[in-house]
């Protein structure tokens, strides 16, 4: 039953599902309507990782080292998801060339978690070929996965409303939702290691409560700018 919500929540996220669960537009064969899924491989990954613990450890011992580490996939993009993207890709890089427990070691991530990522991507990837609804040319569907911009409305559109403002002081910066209030970012995310955030909004996906709310991965966003990008489709 789980394996179905993930594949639920992955259409719905890339938009092949509305929120009935019924297809989309977005969803039919006709390629023109199917323009979204032509950054196919790095939502299915970043997709992936929202259903799994995250791959990035974090040693009480060596958080700064970590940190470092994590902060090599950011490409001062203020994403962890593009992170997540960036460390997947590398580790089937390095297992192609048989260097992934190096890998996994050099960067303070979970092989097993990532292995999980990818069996993941195999399922909805075999779901959504099965059901039409992607073509099984990838570079077809991989056609605008470079194209930042075009991810990160993905990315926008499949989280939300799962927002944080983010609001500057003279000397400081916080973040708050409409439920919570103020929230805090968690310790591994990349958003949580820069001074300033250039970005009114941040999209996320998991919330955890503890003696405060704690947003985990998030991506820095300009909320009308990429909703409209997204209706331009």
């Amino acid at each position: 039953m789980e394996q179905v919500q993930n594949a639920i929540d992955f259409l719905t996220m890339i938009g092949a599902l509305d929120e009935k669960e019924n297809l989309t537009n977005l969803a039919g064969k006709n390629a023109d309507n199917g323009a979204i899924f032509r950054c196919f491989d790095p939502v299915l990954t970043i997709v992936a990782g929202l259903s799994v613990r995250d791959p990035f450890l974090l040693p009480q011992d060596k958080r700064d080292l970590a940190g470092t580490a994590k902060s090599r996939f950011s490409a001062k993009d203020y994403s962890d998801h593009m992170a997540l993207v960036r460390a997947y890709e590398g580790w089937k890089d390095a297992e192609r060339e048989g260097s992934a427990y190096e890998y996994c070691w050099r960067n303070f991530l979970s092989a097993q978690t990532l292995q999980a990522i990818h069996s993941l991507r195999k399922q909805f990837s075999f779901i959504l070929k099965e059901a039409g609804l992607v073509d099984t040319d990838s570079s077809i569907n991989n056609k605008l996965s470079h194209n930042q911009s075009l991810v990160r409305a993905v990315i926008c559109s499949g989280l939300f409303p799962g927002i944080a403002s983010v609001v500057y002081r003279e000397t400081s910066m916080s973040f708050k939702t409409m439920d919570d209030g103020q929230v805090l970012l968690y310790a591994n995310s990349l958003n949580a290691r820069y001074q300033s955030i250039p970005y009114p909004w941040l999209v996320f996906g998991e919330k955890v409560k503890v003696n405060a709310v704690f947003i985990r991965d998030s991506t820095g966003v300009y909320l009308i700018q990429y909703l409209s990008y997204l209706v331009g489709l």
